[in-house]
């Protein structure tokens, strides 16, 4: 790894342990999980619309 990607690297590791860090990780787990829910209920078909009739 170049001098460049460690620091990085550290960097990084540092952000991820710190308050804000795990602060920013938490909500973005929060908005995720929201997100993916709403998607899930998105793709929810309503059985009304089975019973009526379509054509090609």
């Amino acid at each position: 790894m170049d001098e460049r990607s460690k620091r990085l690297a550290e960097e990084a590791g540092k952000w991820v342990a710190s308050p804000e860090g795990r602060e920013a990780i938490k909500k973005a787990i929060i908005e995720a999980k929201e997100s993916s829910r709403r998607f899930k209920e998105s793709l929810q078909v309503d059985p009304k619309i089975m019973k009526e009739p379509f054509t090609i």
